[in-house]
């Protein structure tokens, strides 16, 4: 049987402190207690998040990197559908129905599906 000691937030924040840098924590200290505050763009394919540490006081920014990858478009009615799509693929409005019927549209099935469940992620 485990026992379960009530610990203070302090004891909390050491356990759980990272030794190297990673997302979500101080790259000073290694504490996960951070207070983020605005994003900003840079140069078109970076962000950064400000932020500062509430145990050493550190200022700093989490950066990333941006990729394209890829549009939905909404019907123009009221059906609800969203078509995929991904770089390299053709414009909506250039396929034709031998596109909607052939592999084309199985490929496109596969890249919406997929683009559905990282968006859940």
């Amino acid at each position: 049987m485990a026992i379960i000691k009530d610990i203070t937030q302090e004891e909390y924040q050491e356990a759980t402190r990272s030794t190297k840098v990673e997302v979500g924590s101080c790259p000073k200290c290694g504490c996960h207690d951070l207070n983020y505050g605005e994003m900003e763009f840079v140069d078109g394919n970076a962000v950064y998040y400000e932020a500062d540490c509430n145990d050493c006081g550190a200022v700093l920014h989490e950066w990333y990197t941006l990729e394209f990858d890829g549009c939905d478009v909404m019907a123009d009615d009221t059906s609800g559908e969203v078509k995929y799509t991904k770089p390299g693929e053709k414009l909506l409005n250039d396929r034709s129905e031998e596109d909607e019927d052939g592999t084309f549209n199985q490929e496109m099935k596969d890249s919406e599906q997929n683009n559905m469940d990282r968006r859940e992620e």
